[in-house]
């Protein structure tokens, strides 16, 4: 949620600069400069936007799918998971060889479900 804010929040800045600043008033080099800082800040809006796409986590019996924000999923077993850490922002599962299986966002919408079904097979998170 907290990227998906500021996203919005650096795409509505830079909209609201464009309108609110007279470029007729100003030389070619102060448009320049005044151009690319709107397009910077309305290009990390887009960013962080596409980082605050939610991830997505699918259970198939054993099987789990793990979306990414950025498009990728990781599959594996429940059976895979031998460890579960906590970072910032982010839950990761690791293998028994403390490989890292997948990243879940720590704000997943059904992270309750999420629990009981890892603790259903003796994995604490």
């Amino acid at each position: 949620m907290g990227f998906t804010g500021i996203g919005w929040f650096l795409l509505l800045l830079g909209a609201a600069l464009f309108l609110a600043i007279d470029f007729s008033a100003l030389t070619m080099a102060e448009r320049t400069a005044i151009i690319f800082l709107e397009l910077a800040v309305m290009g990390m809006g887009i960013v962080y936007l596409r980082i605050g796409k939610v991830c997505q986590v699918e259970v198939d019996g054993e099987q789990m799918r793990v979306g990414s924000r950025f498009g990728q999923a990781a599959k594996f077993s429940v059976r895979d998971v031998s460890s579960v850490s906590r970072s910032l922002g982010w839950i990761l599962l690791y293998d028994r060889e403390f490989k890292i299986l997948a990243k879940v966002d720590s704000c997943l919408e059904d992270m309750d479900r999420l629990k009981g079904y890892l603790a259903s097979y003796g994995i604490k998170m």
